[in-house]
């Protein structure tokens, strides 16, 4: 495997950081998709983006 600087600071391995960065990029395209649909139709989603914020904040905030 090579050598990941990003890896060593932020002490994961590999794989650690494919799920953590593939939830963020799930949460990220759910919050898009409903910010979207929001859009469309006001009152459908109305935190939709705040929601995914968060979420990810308190994930965030649990590395810490």
């Amino acid at each position: 495997m090579k050598y990941f600087k990003h890896l060593k600071d932020t002490e994961m391995t590999f794989y650690a950081h494919f799920k953590t960065s593939i939830s963020y990029c799930i949460l990220l395209q759910m919050g898009a998709l409903r910010a979207a649909l929001h859009s469309l139709w006001p009152d459908m989603y109305p935190a939709a983006v705040s929601d995914v914020i968060e979420t990810i904040t308190r994930k965030l905030e649990k590395r810490i």
